[in-house]
Protein backbone atom coordinates (compact mmCIF):
# COMPACT_ATOMS: atom_id res chain seq x y z
CA UNK A 1 0.00 0.00 0.00
CA UNK A 2 2.92 2.15 0.62
CA UNK A 3 6.50 2.63 -0.61
CA UNK A 4 8.80 0.66 1.27
CA UNK A 5 11.11 3.44 2.21
CA UNK A 6 8.28 5.49 3.72
CA UNK A 7 7.40 3.65 7.35
CA UNK A 8 4.43 4.95 8.92
CA UNK A 9 4.51 6.03 12.46
CA UNK A 10 1.96 4.15 14.65
CA UNK A 11 -0.48 6.67 14.55
CA UNK A 12 -0.75 6.85 10.92
CA UNK A 13 -1.11 2.63 10.99
CA UNK A 14 -3.83 2.73 13.55
CA UNK A 15 -5.84 5.53 11.45
CA UNK A 16 -5.27 3.85 8.24
CA UNK A 17 -6.50 0.78 9.08
CA UNK A 18 -9.10 1.72 10.85
CA UNK A 19 -10.31 4.13 8.01
CA UNK A 20 -10.08 0.62 5.48
CA UNK A 21 -12.26 -1.39 8.26
CA UNK A 22 -14.98 1.72 8.43
CA UNK A 23 -14.79 1.72 4.46
CA UNK A 24 -14.81 -2.27 3.83
CA UNK A 25 -18.23 -2.78 6.36
CA UNK A 26 -19.55 0.59 4.19
CA UNK A 27 -18.82 -1.16 1.35
CA UNK A 28 -20.56 -4.37 1.98
CA UNK A 29 -23.91 -2.76 3.50
CA UNK A 30 -23.87 -0.90 0.67
CA UNK A 31 -24.05 -4.16 -2.05
CA UNK A 32 -25.88 -5.78 0.40
CA UNK A 33 -28.90 -3.25 0.11
CA UNK A 34 -28.27 -2.08 -3.32
CA UNK A 35 -29.16 -5.39 -5.42
CA UNK A 36 -32.70 -5.62 -4.18
CA UNK A 37 -33.02 -1.85 -5.64
CA UNK A 38 -31.44 -2.70 -8.46
CA UNK A 39 -33.50 -5.47 -9.53
CA UNK A 40 -36.86 -3.70 -8.29
CA UNK A 41 -36.71 -0.42 -8.68
CA UNK A 42 -40.83 -0.26 -8.29
CA UNK A 43 -39.58 -0.09 -4.83
CA UNK A 44 -38.82 3.15 -5.52
CA UNK A 45 -41.01 4.39 -8.00
CA UNK A 46 -43.85 3.52 -5.81
CA UNK A 47 -43.02 6.28 -3.19
CA UNK A 48 -43.88 8.34 -6.04
CA UNK A 49 -43.73 12.42 -4.58
CA UNK A 50 -42.37 11.20 -1.41
CA UNK A 51 -38.93 10.37 -2.78
CA UNK A 52 -39.21 13.23 -5.61
CA UNK A 53 -39.99 15.50 -2.54
CA UNK A 54 -37.23 14.73 -1.06
CA UNK A 55 -34.46 14.02 -3.80
CA UNK A 56 -36.05 16.99 -5.84
CA UNK A 57 -36.40 14.54 -8.87
CA UNK A 58 -39.38 11.97 -10.46
CA UNK A 59 -37.77 8.65 -10.75
CA UNK A 60 -38.70 6.00 -13.17
CA UNK A 61 -37.05 3.00 -13.79
CA UNK A 62 -34.39 4.37 -15.99
CA UNK A 63 -33.06 7.24 -13.27
CA UNK A 64 -33.30 4.69 -10.82
CA UNK A 65 -30.63 2.48 -12.97
CA UNK A 66 -28.28 5.01 -13.83
CA UNK A 67 -28.26 6.27 -10.41
CA UNK A 68 -27.41 2.74 -8.81
CA UNK A 69 -25.01 2.61 -11.44
CA UNK A 70 -22.93 5.98 -10.62
CA UNK A 71 -23.02 5.26 -7.27
CA UNK A 72 -21.22 1.75 -7.97
CA UNK A 73 -18.82 3.18 -10.49
CA UNK A 74 -17.81 6.40 -8.39
CA UNK A 75 -17.64 4.39 -4.98
CA UNK A 76 -15.39 1.29 -6.06
CA UNK A 77 -13.20 4.21 -8.53
CA UNK A 78 -12.84 5.73 -5.03
CA UNK A 79 -12.05 2.79 -3.15
CA UNK A 80 -9.28 2.20 -6.36
CA UNK A 81 -7.90 5.35 -5.50
CA UNK A 82 -6.66 4.68 -2.04
CA UNK A 83 -4.46 1.44 -3.56
CA UNK A 84 -3.71 3.24 -6.90
CA UNK A 85 -0.43 5.01 -7.53
CA UNK A 86 -0.49 7.86 -9.84
CA UNK A 87 0.40 11.08 -9.25
CA UNK A 88 0.39 12.59 -12.78
CA UNK A 89 -3.00 11.32 -13.26
CA UNK A 90 -4.30 12.96 -10.43
CA UNK A 91 -4.27 14.51 -7.04
CA UNK A 92 -6.48 11.97 -5.10
CA UNK A 93 -4.45 9.44 -6.88
CA UNK A 94 -1.22 10.71 -4.34
CA UNK A 95 0.38 8.87 -2.63
CA UNK A 96 1.04 12.14 0.21
CA UNK A 97 -2.51 12.49 0.07
CA UNK A 98 -3.62 8.99 0.59
CA UNK A 99 -1.68 9.13 3.38
CA UNK A 100 -3.39 12.46 4.76
CA UNK A 101 -6.90 11.06 3.92
CA UNK A 102 -7.35 8.73 6.61
CA UNK A 103 -7.22 11.97 9.16
CA UNK A 104 -10.00 14.00 7.16
CA UNK A 105 -12.37 10.85 7.53
CA UNK A 106 -11.77 10.97 10.96
CA UNK A 107 -12.26 14.43 11.56
CA UNK A 108 -15.53 14.01 9.50
CA UNK A 109 -16.45 11.10 11.69
CA UNK A 110 -15.81 13.48 14.59
CA UNK A 111 -18.00 16.36 13.18
CA UNK A 112 -21.10 13.77 12.22
CA UNK A 113 -20.96 12.51 15.78
CA UNK A 114 -21.23 16.05 17.13
CA UNK A 115 -24.19 17.21 15.01
CA UNK A 116 -26.10 13.53 15.19
CA UNK A 117 -26.27 14.36 19.26
CA UNK A 118 -27.54 17.63 18.55
CA UNK A 119 -30.21 16.35 16.22
CA UNK A 120 -31.44 13.78 18.66
CA UNK A 121 -31.65 16.78 21.17
CA UNK A 122 -33.67 19.06 19.31
CA UNK A 123 -35.20 16.50 17.27
CA UNK A 124 -36.13 13.28 18.78
CA UNK A 125 -38.29 12.29 16.23
CA UNK A 126 -35.80 12.86 13.52
CA UNK A 127 -35.10 8.78 13.07
CA UNK A 128 -38.83 8.64 12.31
CA UNK A 129 -38.62 10.73 9.22
CA UNK A 130 -38.65 9.69 5.96
CA UNK A 131 -36.44 8.15 4.70
CA UNK A 132 -35.07 6.78 8.09
CA UNK A 133 -38.96 4.78 8.74
CA UNK A 134 -38.16 3.12 5.05
CA UNK A 135 -36.42 -0.08 4.21
CA UNK A 136 -32.68 -0.66 4.11
CA UNK A 137 -32.65 -0.35 0.09
CA UNK A 138 -34.94 2.42 0.24
CA UNK A 139 -32.47 4.33 2.76
CA UNK A 140 -29.71 3.48 0.45
CA UNK A 141 -30.68 4.75 -2.75
CA UNK A 142 -31.76 7.76 -1.36
CA UNK A 143 -28.55 7.95 0.63
CA UNK A 144 -26.21 7.04 -2.25
CA UNK A 145 -28.44 9.53 -4.23
CA UNK A 146 -27.59 12.14 -2.07
CA UNK A 147 -23.80 11.63 -1.85
CA UNK A 148 -23.80 11.93 -5.60
CA UNK A 149 -26.00 14.93 -5.78
CA UNK A 150 -23.79 16.59 -2.68
CA UNK A 151 -20.30 15.80 -4.64
CA UNK A 152 -21.68 17.48 -8.12
CA UNK A 153 -23.78 20.52 -7.46
CA UNK A 154 -22.31 21.58 -3.84
CA UNK A 155 -18.72 20.51 -4.69
CA UNK A 156 -17.30 19.72 -7.56
CA UNK A 157 -19.16 22.33 -9.72
CA UNK A 158 -18.92 25.51 -7.38
CA UNK A 159 -15.63 24.66 -6.17
CA UNK A 160 -14.04 23.63 -9.91
CA UNK A 161 -15.76 27.39 -11.19
CA UNK A 162 -14.13 29.02 -7.80
CA UNK A 163 -10.80 27.53 -9.08
CA UNK A 164 -10.97 28.22 -12.69
CA UNK A 165 -11.49 32.13 -11.35
CA UNK A 166 -8.90 31.91 -8.95
CA UNK A 167 -6.41 30.77 -11.88
CA UNK A 168 -7.04 33.57 -14.17
CA UNK A 169 -6.44 35.86 -11.32
CA UNK A 170 -2.97 34.54 -10.70
CA UNK A 171 -2.35 33.79 -14.54
CA UNK A 172 -2.29 30.20 -14.81
CA UNK A 173 -3.41 27.94 -17.84
CA UNK A 174 -6.83 26.55 -17.06
CA UNK A 175 -5.86 23.06 -16.55
CA UNK A 176 -3.78 24.07 -13.49
CA UNK A 177 -6.52 25.89 -11.99
CA UNK A 178 -8.96 22.53 -12.17
CA UNK A 179 -6.28 21.09 -10.34
CA UNK A 180 -5.97 23.67 -7.79
CA UNK A 181 -2.00 24.13 -8.34
CA UNK A 182 -1.82 28.08 -7.41
CA UNK A 183 -4.77 28.38 -4.56
CA UNK A 184 -3.15 29.28 -1.47
CA UNK A 185 -4.31 27.96 2.21
CA UNK A 186 -6.21 31.19 2.67
CA UNK A 187 -7.88 30.85 -1.05
CA UNK A 188 -8.96 27.24 -0.55
CA UNK A 189 -10.14 28.17 3.13
CA UNK A 190 -11.87 30.90 1.81
CA UNK A 191 -13.57 29.09 -1.70
CA UNK A 192 -14.79 26.07 0.89
CA UNK A 193 -16.58 28.21 3.49
CA UNK A 194 -18.27 30.86 0.86
CA UNK A 195 -19.41 27.83 -0.93
CA UNK A 196 -20.54 25.87 1.68
CA UNK A 197 -22.66 29.28 2.90
CA UNK A 198 -24.16 29.46 -0.07
CA UNK A 199 -25.10 25.68 -0.46
CA UNK A 200 -26.32 25.24 3.12
CA UNK A 201 -28.67 28.25 2.93
CA UNK A 202 -30.36 26.90 -0.69
CA UNK A 203 -30.83 23.23 1.07
CA UNK A 204 -31.79 24.33 4.79
CA UNK A 205 -35.16 24.84 5.99
CA UNK A 206 -34.50 25.82 9.70
CA UNK A 207 -31.32 27.20 11.66
CA UNK A 208 -30.75 23.38 12.96
CA UNK A 209 -30.41 22.21 9.20
CA UNK A 210 -28.63 24.87 8.05
CA UNK A 211 -25.85 23.75 10.76
CA UNK A 212 -25.62 20.85 10.16
CA UNK A 213 -25.34 21.05 6.40
CA UNK A 214 -22.55 23.57 6.87
CA UNK A 215 -20.32 21.63 9.00
CA UNK A 216 -20.79 18.66 6.57
CA UNK A 217 -20.41 20.55 3.06
CA UNK A 218 -17.30 22.74 4.91
CA UNK A 219 -15.42 19.66 6.05
CA UNK A 220 -16.25 17.87 2.99
CA UNK A 221 -14.88 20.86 0.67
CA UNK A 222 -11.51 21.00 2.75
CA UNK A 223 -10.98 17.75 1.93
CA UNK A 224 -11.93 17.87 -1.76
CA UNK A 225 -9.73 20.84 -2.23
CA UNK A 226 -6.76 19.52 -0.22
CA UNK A 227 -7.11 15.87 -0.87
CA UNK A 228 -9.14 15.79 -4.10
CA UNK A 229 -12.76 14.89 -5.15
CA UNK A 230 -12.80 11.16 -4.65
CA UNK A 231 -11.75 11.69 -1.22
CA UNK A 232 -14.31 14.02 -0.77
CA UNK A 233 -17.17 11.48 -2.28
CA UNK A 234 -15.56 8.52 -0.59
CA UNK A 235 -16.18 10.23 3.00
CA UNK A 236 -19.35 11.23 2.46
CA UNK A 237 -20.02 7.66 1.40
CA UNK A 238 -18.74 6.03 4.28
CA UNK A 239 -20.83 8.43 6.61
CA UNK A 240 -23.91 7.61 4.77
CA UNK A 241 -23.72 3.61 4.94
CA UNK A 242 -22.54 4.05 8.51
CA UNK A 243 -26.69 4.59 8.86
CA UNK A 244 -27.38 1.72 7.24
CA UNK A 245 -24.82 -0.41 8.97
CA UNK A 246 -26.48 0.61 11.97
CA UNK A 247 -29.86 -0.17 10.28
CA UNK A 248 -28.67 -3.60 9.04
CA UNK A 249 -27.63 -4.77 12.78
CA UNK A 250 -30.28 -3.52 14.87
CA UNK A 251 -31.76 -6.60 16.08
CA UNK A 252 -28.02 -7.94 16.60
CA UNK A 253 -27.08 -6.78 20.58
CA UNK A 254 -23.82 -7.38 20.44
CA UNK A 255 -23.36 -5.40 16.90
CA UNK A 256 -25.36 -3.02 18.09
CA UNK A 257 -23.09 -2.26 21.05
CA UNK A 258 -19.71 -2.89 18.49
CA UNK A 259 -20.91 -0.23 16.22
CA UNK A 260 -21.11 2.86 18.69
CA UNK A 261 -18.11 1.81 20.47
CA UNK A 262 -16.23 1.63 16.77
CA UNK A 263 -17.70 5.23 15.78
CA UNK A 264 -16.31 6.80 19.33
CA UNK A 265 -12.87 4.97 18.68
CA UNK A 266 -13.34 6.71 15.34
CA UNK A 267 -14.17 10.05 17.10
CA UNK A 268 -11.34 10.09 19.22
CA UNK A 269 -8.82 9.46 16.26
CA UNK A 270 -10.50 12.68 14.76
CA UNK A 271 -9.52 14.71 17.73
CA UNK A 272 -6.32 13.18 17.35
CA UNK A 273 -5.98 14.23 13.76
CA UNK A 274 -7.37 17.93 14.37
CA UNK A 275 -4.57 17.81 17.05
CA UNK A 276 -1.72 16.92 14.61
CA UNK A 277 -3.22 18.95 11.76
CA UNK A 278 -3.05 22.15 14.13
CA UNK A 279 0.68 21.31 14.72
CA UNK A 280 1.55 20.28 11.36
CA UNK A 281 -0.48 23.62 9.30
CA UNK A 282 1.62 26.20 10.63
CA UNK A 283 4.55 24.92 9.40
CA UNK A 284 4.18 24.10 6.22
CA UNK A 285 4.63 27.93 5.11
CA UNK A 286 8.19 28.21 4.46
CA UNK A 287 9.87 31.24 6.19
CA UNK A 288 11.93 33.39 3.21
CA UNK A 289 13.06 36.81 2.69
CA UNK A 290 13.76 38.16 -0.56
CA UNK A 291 17.41 39.59 -1.24
CA UNK A 292 18.08 42.55 -3.87
CA UNK A 293 21.29 40.54 -5.30
CA UNK A 294 21.23 38.33 -8.12
CA UNK A 295 23.42 35.59 -8.17
CA UNK A 296 24.49 36.03 -4.41
CA UNK A 297 25.39 32.50 -2.39
CA UNK A 298 21.88 30.68 -1.65
CA UNK A 299 22.52 30.13 1.79
CA UNK A 300 23.73 33.96 2.50
CA UNK A 301 20.28 35.13 -0.03
CA UNK A 302 17.46 32.98 1.70
CA UNK A 303 16.37 32.55 5.32
CA UNK A 304 14.21 29.53 5.33
CA UNK A 305 13.62 26.64 7.60
CA UNK A 306 16.35 23.96 8.09
CA UNK A 307 15.07 20.73 6.50
CA UNK A 308 17.02 17.81 7.93
CA UNK A 309 17.20 16.26 4.52
CA UNK A 310 18.89 17.24 2.02
CA UNK A 311 20.40 20.81 1.57
CA UNK A 312 20.63 21.08 -2.72
CA UNK A 313 17.14 21.82 -4.45
CA UNK A 314 15.85 22.99 -7.40
CA UNK A 315 13.26 25.32 -8.56
CA UNK A 316 9.98 24.06 -10.52
CA UNK A 317 6.14 24.04 -9.55
CA UNK A 318 5.69 20.59 -7.64
CA UNK A 319 2.13 18.73 -9.83
CA UNK A 320 0.74 18.21 -6.52
CA UNK A 321 0.74 21.61 -4.17
CA UNK A 322 2.28 24.47 -6.56
CA UNK A 323 5.31 24.49 -4.46
CA UNK A 324 8.08 25.92 -5.91
CA UNK A 325 11.12 24.23 -4.10
CA UNK A 326 12.56 20.48 -4.30
CA UNK A 327 15.33 18.93 -2.66
CA UNK A 328 17.61 16.92 -4.82
CA UNK A 329 17.26 12.96 -3.35
CA UNK A 330 20.53 10.84 -3.62
CA UNK A 331 21.61 8.97 -5.45
CA UNK A 332 19.42 8.64 -8.06
CA UNK A 333 18.93 12.74 -8.17
CA UNK A 334 14.57 12.14 -7.86
CA UNK A 335 13.12 15.25 -6.71
CA UNK A 336 11.39 15.78 -3.23
CA UNK A 337 8.61 18.54 -2.93
CA UNK A 338 9.86 20.77 0.45
CA UNK A 339 6.09 21.17 1.03
CA UNK A 340 3.84 17.97 0.35
CA UNK A 341 6.56 15.69 0.09
CA UNK A 342 5.67 14.95 -3.25
CA UNK A 343 8.46 12.91 -5.47
CA UNK A 344 9.21 12.16 -8.91
CA UNK A 345 12.21 11.54 -11.53
CA UNK A 346 14.43 14.06 -12.05
CA UNK A 347 13.67 15.15 -15.37
CA UNK A 348 9.73 14.78 -15.04
CA UNK A 349 9.09 18.44 -14.13
CA UNK A 350 10.50 19.42 -17.98
CA UNK A 351 13.09 22.16 -18.92
CA UNK A 352 10.79 24.90 -19.47
CA UNK A 353 9.87 24.51 -15.95
CA UNK A 354 12.56 25.31 -14.19
CA UNK A 355 13.44 28.25 -12.95
CA UNK A 356 16.96 29.63 -12.63
CA UNK A 357 16.84 32.67 -9.91
CA UNK A 358 18.55 31.74 -6.23
CA UNK A 359 16.78 35.28 -4.65
CA UNK A 360 13.96 33.05 -3.67
CA UNK A 361 14.06 29.45 -4.04
CA UNK A 362 10.55 28.90 -1.84
CA UNK A 363 8.44 30.70 -4.26
CA UNK A 364 6.97 30.60 -7.88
Amino acid sequence: MHEKDEKLTPGELILTYSGLVLIFVSFITFLYFIIPVFSSPDKITALGDKVSGFSGLNFNAFTVYLIVILSIFFTIFAIYSLFYRNENLSMGFSREKNRKFYGYLMIYILVQLVLSELITYFVPSYTNEFPFNESGPIQNFIFSYQTLLEAALYELLPITIAAVIISKMHGTPLSEGIKFYKMSSKERHFVSVIISLAASFLVSGTILTFITAFFSLLVLNEIFLNLGFLKAYLTNFAVAMTNLTAFLISGNAALSVILPLFLFFLGFLGVYSLVQLGIKVPNETPEVSTSSAIGVDVEHSVERKVISEIEPFVKSRCPECGQATYHILLPNLSLKCTKCGHELDKDAVGEKNIVIDVRNPSKF
